[in-house]
């Protein structure tokens, strides 16, 4: 259900934390919305097509939204009844609450509320500071350890949490958790060397990048932020789509890509539909779960490479980098090396390079600044 488009979420129900196995919740509380609405319908909440109630449900929590407070303490016994006959389960009270969308609640980590009118979907508060804590408990358990290993340990928290709120309205949240995140490694770091100083301190941990002041980062581990991670608002399935159908496979396939193209920045983009979305080395399709993996898990599987190597001259512009399989370029180097061009190298420069002696030239005004597409491998 688009929670965005429901027109009668005013008062919920809402149910969370039971000890069923989330696959046999799903199957236990099928039928649940059907035999809801008919008895709404009944009890005279609306008609028999809008009988003025909805059900959401995941797994063993469930949310039911009807019109008015009335109405939805009268729909708590008719729960009951219904988790007793059908499910054989009696309903917690103690985790069952009624609430006003305009006070919001609570579900699966987001709190659901609407500000003057407008719904808006964030963390819910509880989870913020749950994962603050898992953070500060990681720094506390290693204030000996190497820099690299407290990013290597950092990143799978950093990004997993990030990734799971990356659908709705987070920037706030991911701007106030890398705040606080830093914090606490300033307080990590300072303790290690509490008779240096402030600015020896930060040349020895922190570096700069582009815009970015303070970057954890030790050699090739650089610490994840959250703020990086792009908002990408999920898009209903389709009516009556299935994956499992034989003839909804390309309706999927294309809804992938496109997800996937959407959590690419325009650069990128255009590397990508270059060649087609293909390893411009073997031809190969690049499987969009590989992309997943590479953007989700920081995965080395592909690769955004220059083809005429920096040592050479090569910019990262669009006609010189690629989208490639990791071993399709690693193979390709073993032969090749990083001082020798490309065949045919005239196809990887812009109208403003040329190339004189075996090295690139930049013949326009301004060079570009290779700082500003620090998302692209460079070789």
């Amino acid at each position: 259900m688009n929670w965005r488009r429901s027109r009668e979420l005013f008062y919920a129900i809402f149910t969370v934390g039971g000890l069923l196995s989330p696959l046999l919740a799903v199957i236990a509380l099928h039928g649940m919305e059907e035999d809801l609405r008919r008895k709404a319908h009944q009890m005279k909440f609306g008609s028999r097509a809008n009988p003025g109630i909805n059900v959401v449900v995941y797994a063993d929590d469930f949310i039911v939204t009807c019109k008015t407070k009335e109405q939805a303490e009268q729909l708590v016994p008719v729960i009951s009844q219904w988790l007793a006959e059908n499910v054989g389960v009696e309903l917690s009270l103690e985790k069952t609450h009624i609430t006003h969308i305009n006070d919001g609640f609570d579900f699966l980590g987001f709190n659901v509320r609407k500000y003057k009118g407008r719904l808006l979907i964030k963390p819910a508060k509880e989870n913020k500071l749950a994962v603050l804590r898992k953070i500060k408990g990681i720094l506390d358990a290693n204030k000996s350890a190497k820099q690299s290993m407290v990013i290597r340990l950092l990143n799978p928290v950093i990004r997993g949490w990030g990734n799971y709120y990356s659908t709705q309205v987070s920037k706030r949240v991911f701007g106030y958790c890398d705040h606080m995140i830093n914090q606490m490694l300033w307080k990590w770091v300072k303790r290690r060397h509490p008779k240096k100083g402030a600015w020896w301190i930060f040349q020895k941990y922190f570096t700069k990048r582009g815009n970015r002041n303070w970057v954890f980062a030790d050699g090739a581990y650089t610490l994840a932020t959250m703020s990086d991670i792009r908002i990408i608002r999920h898009i209903k399935i389709q009516g009556r789509r299935s994956p499992y159908r034989p003839g909804d496979q390309k309706y999927f396939e294309t809804r992938r890509e496109q997800l996937l193209l959407k959590r690419l920045n325009g650069f990128q983009k255009k590397v990508v539909r270059k060649t087609d979305g293909r390893c411009a080395l073997c031809g190969c399709n690049i499987s969009p779960e590989h992309f997943r993996r590479w953007q989700v898990n920081d995965d080395d599987g592909i690769l955004f490479a220059r083809m005429i190597p920096e040592r050479l001259g090569g910019h990262n512009t669009v006609e010189n980098v690629v989208v490639t399989h990791r071993w399709c370029y690693e193979k390709y180097r073993q032969v090749h090396g990083y001082d020798e061009l490309p065949d045919n190298p005239e196809r990887f420069l812009s109208y403003n390079e040329r190339i004189v002696n075996g090295y690139v030239v930049w013949t326009g005004k301004h060079a570009p600044n290779d700082e500003k597409r620090p998302d692209c491998w460079t070789a």
